[in-house]
Order: C-alpha cells, then sequence, then structure tokens
C-alpha cells in the first residue's frame, strides 16, 4: 500500500501547524487564568489599603495591576483632558492628572468630567490615591491622531504628555483612581470628575481556541485516509 508523497506530506506539515496552534493556546490559557488570578488578588478592596510599595523599594519595581494608595502632590494645573468620552449618553473627557511622587510623575486618571470643564490653575496639592496601575491602551486604527500642538488629547501617549507638559521622570504607567485623600483642603473643581470603575474586564477563550485547532487537525488526518485509504486498497 503507497500513499502519495505530496499529499502526505502536505498532511503531515498542515496537522503540524494546526497542532502546535492548538498547543499555543493551550499555553495562552495557562497565561490567562494565572493574570486572570493575580487581577482578581489585585482589585480587592483590603490591597487599596497598602501602599503601593513599601518603603525603600524604588519605582522603578512597579509593575502593571500592582493596587495600592501612592502618596505625592497633584499638579491640576497641568492635567490632561482625554476624549470624547461618554458617560451615560453625555460628552465629556477623562481626566489625568500628574501626581508628583519624589522625582517621578504618575498620571492619574481621576474620571469623567463634563464638556466644557476647565483645569483648575491650583498649584501642587498634597494628596493619597488609591487604584489600580494599568499600562496606556494603544491606539487603534479608528483612533483619530493627537494633535498636541492644539492640545487635543484622544488617546493616552505619555511620552507626549511628558513633552507638552514639559515634565521629567514620567512613569509607564496610569493609574487608575479608586479613591483620593487630600491632606489639606482640596482644590475648587467645578464639576468634580466623576470616578469610574475603570478595572480590566478580561475573558479567557483560549481553551475553547484550542479545542477548535485540535479539531481542524484531527479532521485533515481524518479526511487524507478517508481520501487515500481507500484508494490505494482498491489500487493494490
Amino acid at each position: 500500500m503507497k500513499f502519495p508523497l505530496w499529499a502526505t506530506v502536505l498532511t503531515v506539515l498542515g496537522a503540524a501547524v494546526l497542532f502546535r496552534l492548538g498547543f499555543w493556546q493551550v499555553e495562552r490559557h495557562v497565561w490567562k487564568a494565572s493574570l486572570l488570578q493575580s487581577l482578581e488578588v489585585a482589585v480587592r478592596q483590603e490591597s487599596l489599603s497598602q501602599p503601593l510599595l513599601k518603603e525603600g523599594h524604588p519605582l522603578s519595581e512597579l509593575q502593571e495591576y500592582q493596587s495600592g494608595y501612592i502618596e505625592g502632590e497633584y499638579m491640576p494645573a497641568l492635567s490632561v483632558l482625554i476624549g470624547p468620552r461618554l458617560h451615560e449618553k453625555a460628552s465629556g473627557f477623562h481626566l489625568l492628572t500628574p501626581l508628583k511622587t519624589g522625582d517621578a510623575v504618575l498620571f492619574v486618571n481621576r474620571g469623567w468630567v463634563p464638556k466644557g470643564y476647565i483645569l483648575p490653575a491650583a498649584g501642587p496639592v498634597a494628596v493619597r490615591v488609591s487604584g489600580l496601575l494599568r499600562r496606556p491602551e494603544p491606539a487603534n486604527f479608528s483612533v483619530p491622531a493627537n494633535q498636541p500642538d492644539k492640545d487635543l488629547w484622544t488617546h493616552a501617549d505619555l511620552a507626549a504628555f511628558a513633552v507638552s507638559r514639559k515634565l521629567d521622570g514620567v512613569l509607564p504607567f496610569v493609574f487608575y483612581l479608586e479613591s483620593e485623600k487630600f491632606s489639606a483642603q482640596a482644590f475648587a473643581e467645578n464639576p468634580s470628575p466623576i470616578a469610574l470603575n475603570l478595572r480590566p474586564s478580561l475573558s479567557n477563550n483560549h481553551a475553547a481556541y484550542a479545542a477548535f485547532w485540535f479539531t481542524m487537525g484531527g479532521l485533515l488526518i481524518l479526511f487524507y485516509f478517508l481520501r487515500f485509504h481507500n484508494k490505494c486498497r482498491s489500487s493494490s
């Protein structure tokens, strides 16, 4: 019994690719499960009462999805408005205020403000903020480009923020606010930003994707045998 050479070679290669995709999805499933578990721990309420970094640890040790509190000084006049963003069908912006902590600057997403919001002219204000660290989401092709020269921002670009606001030491994260506590009287804002639940929502469908690729690989082998096995038997 002799199977056709090229059909056999192509079937083996195709099955190898399909099974490799299946195993890759299994790896992704394990990775995503670990990430979801870390997120679940990170966003627990009790973690917000812990310092983001223990005393003596450098800010370079900060990692995405860490939660806790950090102290520093807001610089309200250097805030950035990103929009448009909707809240309960109303158009407005996300308000990102730089927080000076030591030699570093961390942009804090304080929530949503409506159209017409004017940045306060207040100087530095001492504050403790609690929340979650995340890296800025990259803009997709449908999002218009930022226009720093006009101070128009459609998405977070921390490097561009640093240049526009003449800030050094900007950290590569956005801190999504859960709560803020001012050491003294808060600066005047009208209206105050509406804090939003901006925790990441992730799904883990990689097990289903793995099953799909494994099934495709199995079907390819099955069709190969159905196509050529009987033909080879009848010709022998």
